[in-house]
C-alpha cells in the first residue's frame, strides 16, 4: 500500500469515528430546554412571609392607681388600695385588617390586695399616622382575689378613733377591661406599646372584719376597680 493510499485511509477512519461521537451526543430540543427552565425557575422560587398577619406574643408591665368598694354595720365607702403593679403576657393573632384576639395572663400585685386574671381581648388598629398605630381593646375573663388585713379609719363604725379591718380571705369572681393606647413599628415584626388600662372586678361576696372596738361584722366587698399606665412589647412570630 502506497503512503497517499495510508493517509487517505486514515483520514476517511478519522471521519467515520467523528460521525459515530457525534451521533451518540443528544441536543436538547426546544421542549426539553423549556422544561430544564422551568425547573431552575420552580427551584429558585422563595415564598416570603408576610408579617402581621398571623401570631404574635406580647408582655406588658404597668402601674396605676385602684381602690376597693366596702359595706357593712362596721364599715362602709371605697378604700384606696396602694398603687398596683401589674404584669401581663398575651399571645394572639392577627385576623382580618387591624383587628386582632388574644388570650392574655395579667398578676396585679400591690401590698394588701391582689388579683390574677385570665383574659379573651379584642383590639381594633385605627391606622398609621406618623408612625404611629393607635387602638382600642376591649376584654372579659375570670379572676382570682386576695388580700391581707385591709384596716382603714375612712368610714369606720363603732366609736373611737381605732381602725377597722376586713381579715385576710381570697375569692373568684369575673372581670372586665377597657384598653386604649398607640403602638410604634420598631422593625418588621416588633412593636412598641404603650398604653392605658381600666379593669373592673366584680363583687366579691361578704367576708369578716372587725370594728374599732374589735367587733366581729360580716362586710360586703364590693367591685374593684384598677387604672394602669403600661409599657411592653408585642413581636409578631409568623
Amino acid at each position: 500500500m502506497t503512503t497517499s493510499s495510508l493517509k487517505l485511509t486514515t483520514f476517511a477512519a478519522s471521519i467515520a469515528l467523528l460521525g459515530h461521537i457525534a451521533g451518540t451526543i443528544v441536543l436538547p430540543t426546544n421542549a426539553s430546554a423549556a422544561d430544564m427552565l422551568e425547573d431552575y425557575e420552580a427551584v429558585d422560587e422563595v415564598t416570603e412571609v408576610e408579617f402581621g398577619t398571623g401570631w404574635y406574643l406580647r408582655g406588658d408591665i404597668g402601674a396605676g392607681m385602684g381602690d376597693v368598694s366596702l359595706s357593712s354595720t362596721i364599715l362602709s365607702g371605697d378604700v384606696e388600695l396602694d398603687s398596683p403593679v401589674s404584669l401581663s403576657l398575651g399571645a394572639g393573632r392577627n385576623f382580618a385588617e387591624g383587628v386582632r384576639l388574644e388570650a392574655e395572663f395579667n398578676t396585679f400585685q400591690n401590698s394588701d390586695f391582689s388579683a390574677a386574671t385570665l383574659m379573651a381581648n379584642v383590639y381594633a388598629d385605627l391606622g398609621t399616622y406618623l408612625g404611629l398605630r393607635p387602638y382600642v381593646g376591649a376584654g372579659l375573663g375570670g379572676a382570682y382575689v386576695y388580700w391581707d388585713d385591709i384596716t382603714t379609719t375612712s368610714g369606720c363604725g363603732g366609736g373611737g378613733p381605732s381602725a377597722c379591718t376586713l381579715n385576710s380571705d381570697e375569692a373568684v369572681t369575673y372581670a372586665a377591661a377597657a384598653m386604649a393606647g398607640v403602638s410604634y413599628k420598631l422593625s418588621r415584626s416588633t412593636f412598641l406599646d404603650l398604653g392605658y388600662r381600666l379593669t373592673y372586678f366584680g363583687e366579691l361576696g361578704d367576708f369578716s372584719g372587725t370594728d374599732s372596738n374589735s367587733a366581729l361584722g360580716t362586710v360586703t366587698v364590693g367591685n374593684r376597680l384598677n387604672h394602669e399606665i403600661r409599657v411592653g412589647f408585642r413581636y409578631e412570630i409568623w
